[in-house]
């Protein structure tokens, strides 16, 4: 704090560079979440989860050294634009509007992520390849394990926590299940907090 007011400005200011802060943007685009941000928001998140899944996630084929090459994703994005025609129209977009070809469309799309940080090219020779950067990657891996994220078991969680102290105490394990077991802890009082249960 302690600059002048403008408009709100100050605010911002002062929780981004409030002591103790997480540097986000220190590992992420500081225009990471613009297109999630647009009219076109449940497109690009989809669009997103559709990359992860394919190309980028833990599920997806296991990709050469170098990456993915570009057209292989500029192919899978038009897969998935054509399965998904629904988009927020946008006359000043050519590349949104029905008649614009789907390669364009795609192309417009593709550089969105680009440029928000989603993706990060490269070349490999004379081609261009696409990888997700770490930071978007775990970013993308903790939104989906949100969205996703259904009642948790409290009786499992707490016997998972329970077994992983009683092996590091009873010296079968070393202090990195200890580390595991606090972050299951703090992860399950967390998860509790957020349902309102009193314990």
């Amino acid at each position: 704090g302690g600059g002048e007011y403008r408009g709100g400005i100050e605010v911002a200011v002062s929780l981004v560079t409030a002591p103790g802060s997480p540097a986000l943007f220190n590992r992420v685009s500081d225009k990471i979440f613009r297109p999630l941000a647009s009219p076109n928001r449940h497109l690009y998140w989809g669009l997103l989860c559709h990359l992860f899944r394919t190309k980028f996630g833990p599920d997806a084929p296991l990709p050469a050294s170098y990456g993915v090459l570009q057209r292989e994703i500029l192919s899978d994005i038009e897969d998935f634009l054509r399965a998904m025609p629904e988009w927020h129209l946008d006359p000043e977009d050519v590349a949104l509007l029905p008649e614009t070809p789907l390669s364009v469309r795609s192309n417009a799309f593709y550089n969105s992520l680009l440029d928000a940080g989603w993706l990060r090219q490269d070349r490999y020779g004379i081609e261009k390849t696409v990888n997700m950067p770490p930071g978007a990657t775990q970013l993308l891996t903790d939104l989906i394990t949100f969205a996703e994220t259904g009642p948790v078991h409290l009786s499992g969680k707490i016997r998972s926590i329970d077994a992983a102290i009683t092996q590091v105490l009873a010296e079968n394990a070393t202090g990195d299940l200890f580390r595991e077991a606090a972050d299951q802890a703090r992860s399950l009082l967390n998860h509790i907090r957020r349902t309102g249960i009193t314990v």
